[in-house]
């Protein structure tokens, strides 16, 4: 398996969504050419603590991004959405264990340099695999 992960470096840049969505998708095909069965995940954009789905260029470079791969109708390709996920976005909030704010679970899932904490790591781990196993249950391999 190939994980892509996104970060919010390029939506907090200001850089298009469009242009993320064409750089992702040209990567893509980059490694479907070499590697043409192999499964490919593709997490969502990442805010490091920028409020989840408050962080409007996050949910634009996600949405983006997410169409970019369906458009794509590879059946090996799935797209995990972070922000935009339909159980509810897998991080809230702008505060930090060092700096809680009280407006979501960054304020325990986050170090106070914007990265996740062992507990951060660990749920965002387990919405991959949950996102995983109903892509691959969909597929017909209980």
């Amino acid at each position: 398996m190939i994980f892509i992960a996104n970060g919010s470096n390029d939506s907090a840049s200001g850089v298009p969504p469009a242009t993320i969505a064409a750089a992702q998708t040209t990567y893509i095909q980059t490694l479907r050419a070499s590697f043409p069965y192999t499964p490919i995940i593709v997490l969502g954009i990442y805010p490091h603590n920028g409020g989840g789905t408050a962080c409007g260029a996050c949910v634009a470079a996600e949405t983006a991004e997410q169409a970019a791969a369906n458009a794509m109708n590879d059946p090996y390709l799935l797209f995990c959405p972070w922000v935009g996920d339909p159980a509810g976005s897998w991080e809230t909030g702008t505060g930090s264990i060092a700096s809680p704010v009280g407006d979501g679970n960054s304020d325990y899932f986050f170090e106070a340099i914007g990265h996740p904490n062992a507990l951060g790591n660990r749920t965002f781990a387990s919405r991959i695999v949950k996102c995983m196993r109903n892509w691959l249950t969909a597929k017909g391999y209980n």
